[in-house]
């Protein structure tokens, strides 16, 4: 509310006739960061690599001259190098301090997500950088889009962009990322992970529709605190049978997807080249999409922004920028919580059954060994994987919240080293 200071960055930091692109932003308590790819002059405009500004804030508050550092030579533990990517600061805008993770993807790589941790704040003598990687299923980048001029009937292409990281946040020791690839339906779609830092391991998501293409995803936290990993993921949709529109998708803390949104549809084709050049090269779509955890709010709520076709004036048939205010339903979030109890054989329990909130699985696990817990619908369908972790012998209750299931009947199976312990009938009321 003080007024803003001004400071003007170079694009060319390593004074080699390059230019920067693509720059991304994350602050931590202490330092801004900005990301941005490096490349030369024309004709060739050959790749020069990506760089990182580390800015310290108190200077920049107080309008005195910054302190910056500069982070080059970013290369993953196999040897990829760094691009394009993407900060991962806090998703609720809680303390980081002296710390920034940075999410990276390979589009021809296509099997790894790449993590880059700065630890240390500017000041800081003895700063590091880390790198990790970590295997994700293969992933392709889409083939181009269509459109449908809503006039004349004719189809044009768009441009999905390519599959680097759109987004990221951090959040109680979890990252979350999103990326554009295609989907097992051959279509566009919006893939989702999340890197658990204490578990060195990586759980992916996607979602896809058949006909229509997704792409451009944004990711934002909707959970009500640091414990409740739900998210809101903004995209752009577009296909042979609608104009380009900009939408929003939930993600659950079981990573659970809720039915997509439209929140505006187009009004028109993107027909930027003229005449119409499908065969030729593909409409830029309008690859900026935007969101943003609204701060300190008591109700988790988002702001959106994505591009849609628009006929405004003085750009007809172009696309235009849509911004939204979203805010969750849900309820907050009750997590999977194991406890002891007595019971004195391996009987499987599961109450209360019929279940209106929470239910219950309840048993003596007396081998230790990788229990997996799913539910079923009752044509044997799996809905939901509920539990999948090691445990030791002990006595166990394990809680779940119904989440998003409708009124009806289903199976609850258990399972030990892929040995059927139970199995039960659940109605929900």
């Amino acid at each position: 509310m003080d007024g803003w200071n001004f400071y003007a960055l170079s694009g060319n930091p390593y004074l080699e006739n390059a230019w920067t692109d693509f720059p991304t932003i994350g602050v931590s308590n202490d330092d801004l960061f900005i990301n941005g790819n490096r490349f030369g002059d024309a004709p060739n405009y050959d790749w020069k690599g990506t760089y990182i500004y580390q800015i310290g804030l108190s200077e920049g508050y107080a309008g005195s001259p910054i302190q910056f550092g500069l982070w080059n030579q970013i290369v993953a533990p196999n040897g990829e190098e760094g691009i394009t990517l993407y900060p991962a600061m806090n998703g609720q805008g809680n303390s980081m301090s002296e710390k920034m993770y940075f999410v990276h993807l390979r589009p021809d790589s296509g099997s790894y997500v790449y993590l880059y941790e700065i630890n240390g704040k500017l000041q800081s003598p003895n700063k590091t950088m880390t790198s990790s990687m970590f295997p994700i299923p293969h992933y392709e980048v889409c083939a181009n889009a269509f459109q449908k001029d809503p006039t004349t009937g004719f189809l044009d292409s768009l441009s999905t962009g390519s599959a680097w990281t759109q987004n990221a946040f951090s959040l109680n020791r979890n990252i979350h990322f999103t990326y554009t690839a295609e989907t097992q339906n051959g279509f566009c779609g919006i893939h989702y992970g999340r890197i658990l830092l204490d578990s060195n391991k990586v759980l992916t998501s996607s979602y896809g529709v058949a006909g229509t293409d997704l792409a451009y995803p944004a990711i934002a936290s909707l959970g009500y605190d640091s414990l409740d990993q739900n998210v809101g993921v903004a995209f752009l949709r577009s296909d042979s049978t609608i104009t380009p529109e900009t939408g929003i998708v939930t993600i659950d803390n079981d990573m659970i997807w809720s039915t997509m949104q439209t929140v505006k549809a187009g009004d028109t084709m993107v027909n930027i080249l003229y005449p119409p050049s499908y065969a030729i090269q593909p409409e830029r779509w309008g690859d900026y999409t935007g969101i943003n955890r609204k701060y300190n709010s008591t109700i988790p709520q988002v702001w959106m922004a994505g591009a849609y076709g628009a006929n405004t004036l003085p750009r007809r048939a172009s696309y235009g920028t849509w911004i939204a205010q979203i805010k969750t339903n849900d309820a907050p979030y009750t997590p999977v919580t194991i406890e002891p109890i007595a019971q004195k054989n391996e009987t499987v329990n599961l109450f209360p059954n019929p279940a209106k909130d929470i239910f219950s699985v309840e048993f003596d696990n007396q081998k230790a060994g990788k229990v997996r817990i799913e539910l079923f619908s009752m044509n044997g369908q799996l809905i939901k994987v509920l539990f999948d972790d090691y445990l030791n012998p002990s006595l166990c209750r394990i809680s779940f919240n119904k989440f998003m299931l409708t009124s009806g009947n289903y199976v609850v199976s258990i399972t030990r080293n892929n040995q059927l312990l139970s199995t039960h009938k659940l109605a929900i009321q």
